[in-house]
């Protein structure tokens, strides 16, 4: 009887997925050459279902850096920036990643 609970659980942790937050890192540039004195200090955030669930604050050279709750995840992840004089602007979405660490560059328009 101890094999056969022994060998359930087993099958059990086998069967079940892992979960794991998403680390998502990369640079955005702008498309224009002459806004990217203004990436510095941009806000790069994601949203999932209408909430944001992850922020940073672009550096100098544009790189940004945040970790992905997994429990916050929906179907896909939409990203933006704002800041700098510039609106809040919609950027792209994302509905699968090959790994839970990536990293993403991202054009800016």
């Amino acid at each position: 009887m101890q094999v056969f609970f022994a060998l359930l659980f087993s099958l059990s942790l086998f069967i079940s997925p892992l979960t794991h937050d998403l680390h998502l890192a990369g640079i955005v540039y702008f498309e224009d050459v002459s806004n990217q004195d203004n990436v510095e200090g941009l806000c790069f955030f994601v949203k999932s279902n209408k909430q944001i669930i992850a922020l940073d604050i672009v550096d100098e050279n544009g790189r940004y850096d945040f970790d992905v709750p997994n429990e916050k995840m929906g179907v896909d992840l939409s990203f933006y920036f704002t800041g700098n004089g510039f609106d809040t602007t919609f950027v792209r979405s994302i509905s699968q990643f090959e790994s839970d660490i990536c990293t993403v560059n991202f054009q800016l328009d």
